[in-house]
């Protein structure tokens, strides 16, 4: 344990540069197997133990992510995987996206109501779906460091909304 405790102080100590808050590093599973040696015929002998300290870290500045993973990898750590970028407050992104679905499906209803020759009376019922998707659903950086930074890619995420519209003809 002091082993692991020794690398946690070491990587927290290594990102300080960077004020990653206490509330952005989480640690997320903590294990430790024991190691054996197995002697030919035998009883195998306890070496010693191996931890694993897996950590999620929450970066909110894009320009620092190679920067922050070439430094995790110096400072030991051996797998730096599932790497996510996400929208952190979405709301108003997803009141701009339903206010431009709304827009469009009135438009379109309009337009099918001119093109039949009836009138557009009023909103019957009005349904949403809703997704966020990004087009990098998870990049991945695995490595131990040293030379150019990883070079990962942010791609670009997008917020969705579905409106169906139903109206009244006149």
């Amino acid at each position: 344990i002091s082993a692991m405790s020794a690398f946690a102080s070491v990587c927290k100590t290594d990102l300080a540069p960077f004020e990653i808050k206490p509330e952005d590093i989480q640690t997320i599973n903590f294990y430790i197997n024991p190691d054996y040696i197995y002697p030919a015929s035998r009883t195998p002998i306890l070496s010693g133990y191996t931890t694993y300290h897996f950590l999620r870290l929450t970066i909110r500045s894009l320009d620092m992510v190679d920067a922050i993973l070439q430094t995790l990898g110096n400072s030991g750590a051996t797998d730096i995987s599932q790497i996510n970028f996400t929208i952190e407050d979405p709301a108003e992104i997803k009141s701009e996206a339903r206010e431009k679905a709304i827009a469009a499906a009135k438009d379109m209803a309009q337009q099918l109501a001119n093109l039949s020759g009836a009138d557009l009376g009023r909103v019957i019922s009005i349904q949403e779906e809703t997704a966020s998707a990004n087009s990098n659903n998870s990049a991945f950086a695995n490595g131990m460091g040293g030379g150019a930074g990883p070079g990962v890619e942010s791609g670009s995420l997008s917020v969705t909304s579905n409106v169906t519209l139903t109206y009244a003809l006149k």
